[in-house]
């Protein structure tokens, strides 16, 4: 018998609806599955929504007060809530001693993400943020191989993520369009997933340049209404980085894509060959080989690292797949309620998580500053 995990999840937008609809996945994707989450307790700011998706996901109890939130039972807490919301559940979690799960970024600034990160480790609980991409099979078989070195130095490198939702000027306001709610707009949002694979992949950065760009600036306060409000976010933004190992690369990110709903790349240029993943195939790394002038398109196995499981045992097979995006988060929550059963942390954490918002910041400073380049660490 698995043993069962008492989860708790704070929002249920769409991101919300996603984490626990992986937890749900759980068994359905691994006969033998190590843990179990028991969706016990649902906090959101009104009731009488999604009746129907609250009842098959099997929560026992929904509130729109926190205290009554914390009075369930529960050793893992989701947070699922705008990003500027995140420092004041995190701080109630953190004061209760549970493990927080909490989605990215992790603060709207680099000053939240710190106090998040200390109150984690003032309370000695374990964490993870939403850094889904470092689960692609594809990812973990990159690190596998760049780790080896077989490749040779690390010379340059490039990621985008790519969405063409926000093109339309007619939808409406939200948080995530004002900065003062999100910290950001497609940097933030999108770009952070890249950035952690940076950190990652590459290593830690030393210097940061970068431009972004707002293409629609205002949009109707509601759908339907002529009543606009200014947005005060990034629609583009691009950055370039510089390594402490001597690296460099470009990372891009849009919401005004045209014709690409989502589309993501990360590429690598070594001295003696390239990696390239793509999110069209997440199980797949194309690699070409300098020293053998061929390209090669095959499954490589994963060499677990240190305080990392092996990708097979997280990943739903391709009987089970419920597509790359849901496996992606049913394998970094699946991953961490192991770790807490196991009382052991793993990243992506708070830790990994305030170094992607050290790189936010700074790439925020140096695009208000006419593309300054911005030294890290930020003081």
């Amino acid at each position: 018998m698995a043993d069962k995990l008492n989860v708790g999840i704070i929002g249920l937008g769409f991101i919300g609806k996603t984490h626990a609809k992986a937890y749900h996945s759980i068994p359905f994707c691994f006969s033998s599955a190590q843990v179990l989450a028991d969706l016990k307790v649902l906090w959101r700011t009104s009731l009488g929504r999604d009746e129907a998706f609250i009842r098959h996901c099997g929560f026992d109890f929904q509130t729109t007060d926190l205290d009554e939130f914390f009075q369930v039972p529960v050793k893992l807490v989701d947070i699922c809530t705008p990003t500027g919301m995140h420092t004041e559940y995190v701080k109630a979690a953190a004061e209760r001693g549970k493990s927080i799960y909490c989605e990215k970024p992790l603060g709207k600034n680099l000053e939240d993400a710190w106090l998040m990160q200390k109150m984690a480790e003032k309370a000695g609980v374990l964490t993870r943020v939403a850094f889904v991409m470092r689960f692609y099979p594809a990812i973990r078989q990159m690190k596998s191989i760049l780790d080896s070195g077989i490749l040779g130095q690390v010379l340059n490198f490039r990621g985008h993520l790519f969405h063409g939702s926000y093109l339309n000027p007619l939808r409406p306001m939200s948080w995530r369009l004002r900065f003062e709610d999100a910290g950001g707009g497609a940097f933030s949002d999108l770009g952070a997933h890249i950035l952690d694979l940076v950190l990652y992949l590459i290593g830690d950065v030393y210097s940061v340049r970068s431009d972004m760009r707002t293409f629609i600036k205002e949009r109707p306060t509601k759908s339907g209404s002529d009543q606009m409000e200014k947005v005060s976010v990034d629609d583009w933004a691009t950055c370039t980085l510089e390594m402490e190992n001597g690296a460099f690369g470009l990372v891009e990110a849009a919401r005004t894509a045209v014709g690409v709903p989502d589309n993501t790349t990360f590429q690598v240029f070594c001295r003696h060959g390239s990696l390239l993943f793509s999110s069209k195939s997440p199980e797949m790394l194309t690699v070409f080989d300098n020293q053998k002038n061929e390209l090669i398109k095959s499954p490589f196995k994963d060499v677990p690292r240190e305080n990392e499981r092996d990708i097979s045992k997280i990943w739903p097979s391709a009987k089970e797949s419920l597509g790359f995006f849901m496996n992606a988060h049913l394998a970094c929550q699946y991953d961490f309620m192991q770790n807490i059963l196991d009382g052991r942390s793993s990243s992506p954490d708070f830790n990994d998580a305030l170094k992607v918002q050290e790189v936010l910041e700074a790439a925020y400073i140096s695009a208000a500053e006419g593309g300054k380049k911005i030294i890290l660490p930020l003081d």
